[in-house]
């Protein structure tokens, strides 16, 4: 870059029109590069988040996925907002990296219960009309 930038300048065969659009030729090929590198980098840090959720859940990502989808659909907001939660987490890559799958997997554990049987105590044996009204006493 700093030999191109040197070359422009210190050409004298172009006026200062020329010798303008050379640096600002120079100056765009430098942008397209430095947006090309962090393209790059941004796809692979994906395919490696990716390759590690797939490594920590195996057969379980679709299914852990699944009750993720299900958390978002129950306390996401309306049918914008949660289309604004699934954007947001595929536009910037959050949805591939496997903290962030395991925070919302962990959390759908608890509050999505679909499936599962619904904890608690039974309540006491039915007491039949008789009894309430004779008690016990046959």
């Amino acid at each position: 870059m700093r030999d191109a930038l040197l070359g422009i300048m210190n050409n004298a065969e172009l006026d200062s029109a020329k010798r303008a659009q050379a640096l600002v030729d120079l100056h765009l090929k430098s942008v397209e590069q430095a947006s090309e590198k962090a393209s790059q980098y941004y796809h692979e840090l994906r395919d490696k988040w990716v390759g590690e959720a797939k490594a920590e859940f195996g057969d379980n990502l679709n299914p852990t996925l699944g009750n993720i989808a299900k958390l978002i659909d129950e306390y996401g907001g309306n049918a914008e907002q949660r289309a604004a939660i699934r954007d947001t987490f595929t536009l910037t890559g959050a949805g591939d990296n496997p903290a962030i799958v395991r925070l919302f997997a962990n959390i759908a554990k608890q509050l999505v219960v679909e499936g599962r049987p619904i904890g608690g105590t039974p309540a006491g044996s039915v007491r039949l009309p008789e009894e309430i009204l004779f008690g016990k006493a046959n």
